[in-house]
């Protein structure tokens, strides 16, 4: 873990390759389900005894290929990603830990800093004072997942440690100390 140092200015926290290939062949995988899932013949689809529904069936695994090939290309986008994945200094953090990273965050903005587990994932969340304007301003996923995250979980901003070189409370114990240091004042 990288400390909290009052005369380092920051740290930067790397994005994990290994942990990010685990991820992508994972999506691959769901994206490979969903393709077989797409390619089942309807007879053979209303034969099951369970999930015999042919139209359930091709919106699930049509779903699986949008959704996950989406993860997919994330991943291959962060495994030629040089930049670190996690910034924390003195003026706020930048994040380039994900496909919907919120990008430079400054301390002032911040109101709170807690975790949470959604559907057993934990996630640091960072509480906010205008929501909207960590909001990607296009209309694209990115923007649907913010949106997403701002309806369930009241802000926008959240972190997660799968593709940082960092656990969970590392992750989250390095973001309370430097907010709590950018409230004194850093020295």
């Amino acid at each position: 873990m990288a400390e909290l140092n009052p005369s380092m200015p920051e740290t930067r926290i790397a994005l994990s390759k290994g942990k990010i290939v685990l991820l992508t062949l994972l999506g691959c995988g769901f994206v490979a389900l969903g393709v077989w899932m797409v390619s089942m013949d309807a007879q053979t689809i209303a034969a099951q005894r369970r999930f015999n529904m042919p139209w359930l069936v091709y919106g699930i695994g049509l779903l699986a290929i949008v959704f996950f090939g989406f993860c997919t290309l994330i991943g291959i986008k962060k495994l030629v990603d040089s930049k670190p994945g996690l910034i924390l200094g003195k003026s706020g953090f930048a994040d380039n830990s994900s496909g919907v990273s919120s990008g430079f965050v400054p301390w002032s903005a911040v109101l709170d800093i807690r975790e949470e587990a959604i559907h057993g994932q934990r996630f640091v969340l960072v509480m906010v004072h205008n929501p909207e304007d960590f909001i990607a301003p296009d209309t694209g996923l990115k923007r649907m997942a913010q949106l997403a995250n701002l309806k369930m979980c009241g802000t926008p901003v959240s972190l997660s440690a799968n593709g940082l070189k960092v656990s969970h409370a590392e992750l989250l114990a390095l973001l309370k100390a430097y907010h709590a240091k950018s409230q004194v004042g850093f020295r």
